[in-house]
């Protein structure tokens, strides 16, 4: 996953790991490592408690949601969150391709979107 942070270029989310059934990684310890690292910007974190518990619930609502919430649903959700860009592993990154949302990078089992729809101009980093 690490080689996806030099692709992440706004506020962005994991899904597919921390609320699922998924155990892969640990996807606040990559949130910790994407800040320090790499200067970015996510809507989670390592501490609940600091949010405000509407805000964490909102986030929650995404990550335990995504499969079977529509695209406009899932686009709209992270909007409103200020997320733009969203890692995922494997189903969900078919979920993200499904919506038509912008493909930035992929690998076997990792992938990393834009929620930009396909053939939209998608900011790069500079």
């Amino acid at each position: 996953k690490k080689d996806m942070f030099d692709k992440i270029n706004d506020r962005y989310i994991i899904i597919g790991g921390k609320y699922s059934s998924l155990e892969i990684s640990y996807t606040r310890g990559y949130y910790s490592y994407g800040s320090i690292y790499y200067n970015l910007s996510t809507a989670d974190g390592w501490s609940d408690p600091i949010a405000d518990p509407q805000y964490v619930s909102s986030l929650a609502k995404i990550y335990n949601d995504h499969p079977k919430l529509s695209c406009d649903e899932l686009k709209a959700r992270l909007s409103s969150l200020n997320i733009t860009e969203v890692v995922a592993y494997d189903p969900a990154c078919q979920k993200l391709e499904g919506c038509g949302f912008s493909n930035v990078s992929r690998t076997e089992h990792i992938c990393l979107y834009n929620i930009k729809v396909a053939g939209s101009s998608v900011p790069q980093k500079l």
